[in-house]
């Protein structure tokens, strides 16, 4: 596959993780209601925390026991728990919901981050998409990685090489 070939498929196969709505989807947007950008930034750069971490691992080797049926059953009652404890928690709190009560500071936060962390961390399907979908990709990275490594640059062939 040529580099070309390759960035098309990244982006579109990256849009089927992007794009699949979730609860940190959610959750920016209903705190985005209440508490501004300030929220989405804050969210975007938890997510981007835990999807580095996953990635360096996937690229690193250490996650490839991940692909056990064992590890994806983990993952899967792990995630989809989280998922129901995450909603119930944002269904009660949309009932008790008072203007007035929205938090500001340091402390709203520091509660942001955690809520960003953990949804984008125990999200089965952000999860599962990286250890099938997107470590596919990585390997495929890697690959171009290892060949444009491996050659040599065209003046230092010419030192070595004088006609």
């Amino acid at each position: 596959m040529n580099p070309l070939n390759f960035a098309v498929t990244v982006v579109l196969i990256s849009v089927s993780g992007a794009l699949a709505p979730g609860p940190l989807f959610f959750v920016t947007v209903s705190h985005g209601i209440k508490s501004g950008t300030k929220s989405g930034i804050i969210f975007s750069i938890a997510h981007s925390l835990v999807e580095f971490t996953l990635v360096m691992l996937l690229a690193l080797g250490l996650l490839s026991v991940a692909n056990e049926p064992a590890a994806m059953l983990v993952v899967g009652v792990a995630g989809g728990g989280a998922l129901i404890v995450f909603g119930a928690i944002q269904i009660r709190g949309s009932f008790s919901y008072k203007a007035e009560e929205t938090k500001t500071g340091q402390g709203a936060t520091r509660n942001l981050f955690l809520i960003g962390l953990a949804l984008t961390g125990l999200n089965p399907y952000f999860i599962v998409w990286w250890l099938t979908i997107g470590a596919t990709l990585i390997f495929i990275s890697l690959e171009f990685a290892g060949l444009a490594g491996s050659q040599k640059p065209r003046e230092s062939m010419r030192k070595e090489n004088p006609k």
